[in-house]
């Protein structure tokens, strides 16, 4: 037991860190619904188009740019921050649940 947990080192990872040796965490779900939603609608804003990322768990410039178009297609606040309403929408939309109440009362 103690040789195993030596192994992972002495890093303790918490919410928010970028782990691009992780395959998933809170990031990695966001990075990943924003690249289902692109690859199922297409933005009629051509100045926002949905796009996809690589999913590295990093929240990162290109994270940020998806994040702000998504928003704008999906009627939330533009703010690049996904908070509880902008996931529970995002959800809704990708994945078809996941997103009631919230995401109806999204900004």
């Amino acid at each position: 037991m103690y040789d195993t947990l030596e192994a992972f080192g002495d890093r303790t990872l918490m919410k928010g860190h970028s782990d691009e040796l992780a395959s998933s965490g809170p990031i990695h779900n966001v990075q990943r619904a924003l690249n289902k939603l692109a690859t199922m609608y297409v933005n009629s804003n051509p100045a926002r188009p949905l796009q996809t990322i690589a999913v590295d768990g990093d929240f990162g410039s290109a994270t940020k740019t998806a994040v702000e178009n998504a928003q704008d297609f999906m009627g939330c606040s533009i703010d690049a921050k996904v908070g509880p309403h902008t996931k529970a929408r995002l959800y809704r939309c990708a994945y078809g649940h996941g997103g009631w109440p919230l995401a109806e009362n999204a900004d």
